[in-house]
């Protein structure tokens, strides 16, 4: 009986004794309550900064944070706030007799305070059990652009109906929508995506652009951004394979494919042209030539005309905003002179805005009469227009700049920092006292141009109130090189009178040097020095197949290539003697795909060094009927070059002319 009672007691001990004692702590022990809520309080407040931090790094990443990490965020902001609001009641009810004397709303209060301990502690640990922490984030696709400006007219409607009849067709998967440059194709397909979109018709619509220098691996990347997809692969036939993948997954995706100027087999990007595909993939391009339309096999070929006489006038009038009746007839014979096409009287509309009608009278006058010569006849109105534009900003810094920007390659996304110090180069910041004064003005410039509808906000890390990125039209930059031909000779004529260049990190689509680059700027006469560093883009420096009669070949001393990432020959198809003609020095280091460097024939007479190194994919240095020319040679050095085994293009002991030549070192 007696181990019965003790058994007995002690649960009544268990039951009801220690309850009480917890009970009692509520009431005497206050001070070592929240003493110890206030440590796990400091504990919490650290984690929460910590996560804080790792969300803010994913939020760098453009991530998307996980559900439970934002759970666990506001958890903790409710857990802290309800803590420190227990606490500040508890510090305004002391009780009797300062606190000696315990209230029920003083026990009340520690006790829910002494609650919250427990809930902090449980917090802290599922901080360090995140899984997975955030997500990566797919970037938007035709939501991204814009439609502040977008103005549908009956002339674009028709084309507007005809795109969304076409695409909702299952017989077509390839419609082609074609008109002359600066008719508004890219704006209306871009319209024509986003109701495909919103109407779920498809669930993605990517857009891309392409240039007179078709780039796979940039048209590939930019299809890969937009759905979400990595590619690994280094070839580009895998990188299609792999986008070929993607597209026949299911997902109803619409590609809109911006500015083709030629036929292209969009399986080299990863497209399947397969018909039994065209229900989950469709494509509409866009281009200036209706022969695209039909050598691309669109089912539709859809026609954007320019706009009408009051289609004109309300456009313009959106611009100009012409509010005196005085000044709106001569408005209306500018419109009219701008011939129905949108980027001319966008242009022309935003140069005006807020003129006088002395100034409207002279913009008349010189569009009447003032029609650009050596130019299409078709877009010769449009050039007039656009030349007005560049005619009436407000300053001579703002029209030097376009014709700067002109000189970047077509689609470059061209760095502002970079037009700054061309500009200072150029005597563009010559009042400027300082740095920060000269990069003022070339962003005034930049605004200038932008207002005035020349130059264009980039895609690339955009920021409309500081734009690290602009871009040109094409047809803009068609305009400025033709002003800068017969205008401005210090701008075309700076390259041409060069005698020494460094390109470094030349991008933007050219794939040569010669014709692509040397074109644009009109030749490259006095150029005797050229050295190209990280041009990733340039497989070759002179392409013969590309080149036209009258196109200047170059006559360098020396040349100079440095980590030329995609450079495969120096020449493609037959040999341009002049090149090598007067080359005295040529240095080439990492050139990782280099497969030759001199054609068959060249002349290399005046040839004294040749520096060759990390140059893995090289097998040969020379021609064998290039050997008799070699009579300067003086020093060659070869290093890092793991797959050359002969100095010549053919085995059989042949290196051994080398013993024969005078005065010449060599260093492997």
């Amino acid at each position: 009986m007696a181990e019965v009672g003790a058994s007995v007691a002690a649960k009544l001990a268990e039951y009801l004794v220690h309850p009480t004692l917890q009970q009692l702590q509520y009431m005497f022990y206050v001070s070592k309550i929240t003493g110890n809520v206030e440590i796990k309080k400091r504990k919490l407040i650290l984690k929460q900064g910590k996560v804080q931090e790792c969300v803010q790094e994913a939020i760098n990443r453009t991530e998307r944070i996980d559900g439970e990490v934002t759970k666990w965020k506001n958890d903790v902001n409710s857990l802290i706030a309800e803590v420190e609001k227990l606490e500040e009641e508890l510090r305004a009810n002391n009780g009797c007799l300062q606190g000696w004397c315990p209230t029920w709303r003083r026990y009340c209060l520690c006790k829910m305070l002494a609650k919250t301990t427990q809930r902090m502690i449980d917090l802290d640990i599922k901080s360090d059990h995140f899984n997975p922490f955030s997500h990566p984030v797919t970037i938007s696709d035709i939501d991204y652009h814009s439609s502040q400006n977008f103005k549908l007219f009956n002339s674009t409607q028709k084309a507007f109906d005809q795109l969304w009849e076409a695409l909702q067709d299952d017989g077509n998967s390839m419609i082609g929508l074609w008109g002359m440059g600066g008719s508004g194709k890219t704006t209306l397909v871009k319209e024509v995506g986003k109701k495909a979109k919103k109407s779920q018709l498809f669930d993605r619509v990517v857009l891309t652009t392409f240039s007179q220098s078709l780039d796979i691996r940039k048209i590939q990347g930019e299809i890969a951004d937009t759905l979400g997809l990595e590619l690994k692969e280094e070839t580009e036939i895998g990188r299609a394979k792999r986008i070929a993948l993607r597209l026949q997954s299911g997902e109803r995706i619409l590609i809109i494919l911006d500015d083709i100027w030629a036929m292209l087999n969009l399986e080299d990007i990863g497209i399947p042209i397969e018909r039994n595909h065209q229900r989950s993939c469709k494509v509409i391009l866009t281009t200036r030539r209706l022969d695209v339309c039909t050598l691309m096999e669109c089912q539709n070929k859809i026609q954007l005309h320019l706009l009408k006489e009051d289609e004109a006038w309300t456009l313009f009038q959106t611009h100009a905003n012409v509010d005196e009746a005085a000044k709106e007839c001569v408005a209306r014979a500018i419109a009219r002179e701008c011939k129905g096409l949108p980027i001319a009287i966008v242009a022309v509309g935003s140069c005006l805005k807020g003129k006088g009608i002395d100034e409207m009278n002279i913009v008349l006058c010189r569009l009447r009469n003032a029609k650009p010569n050596n130019i299409d006849k078709g877009v010769r109105d449009a050039f007039a227009c656009l030349e007005l534009s560049y005619d009436f900003l407000a300053t001579l810094e703002a029209q030097r700049l376009l014709l700067i920007c002109a000189m970047f390659p077509e689609d470059h996304d061209i760095v502002v920092e970079d037009l700054f110090r061309y500009g200072v180069g150029l005597g563009l910041c010559k009042d400027a006292d300082s740095f920060q004064t000269g990069r003022s003005q070339v962003r005034a410039a930049i605004n200038d141009l932008i207002d005035s509808s020349l130059l264009m906000h980039s895609s690339l890390k955009f920021n409309v109130h500081a734009p690290t990125h602009v871009k040109l039209h094409d047809m803009v930059r068609d305009v400025a090189l033709w002003i800068a031909s017969k205008k401005d000779g210090n701008i075309m004529h700076l390259a041409q009178r060069a005698t020494k260049i460094v390109f470094y990190e030349l991008e933007g689509g050219s794939k040569s040097f010669i014709p692509d680059i040397v074109q644009a700027v009109g030749g490259m006469k006095e150029l005797s020095r050229l050295c190209l560093q990280r041009c990733s883009k340039i497989e070759c420096i002179i392409d013969e197949t590309t080149l036209h009669e009258d196109a200047v070949v170059l006559k360098l001393n020396e040349l100079v290539l440095r980590d030329m990432d995609n450079l495969e020959r120096l020449c493609r198809a037959p040999s341009p003697f002049s090149l090598f003609e007067k080359l005295e020095r040529l240095t080439i280091f990492n050139c990782p795909q280099l497969l030759h460097i001199f054609p068959v024939d060249c002349s290399l007479g005046n040839l004294k060094v040749l520096n060759v190194n990390k140059c893995p994919m090289l097998t040969s240095l020379f021609p064998v009927s290039a050997v008799c020319t070699l009579l300067s040679l003086e020093e060659l050095r070869i290093k890092c070059c793991n797959e050359l085994k002969h100095l010549l293009d053919e085995d059989g002991g042949v290196d051994a002319w080398l013993r024969d030549l005078y005065n010449c070192k060599i260093y492997r």
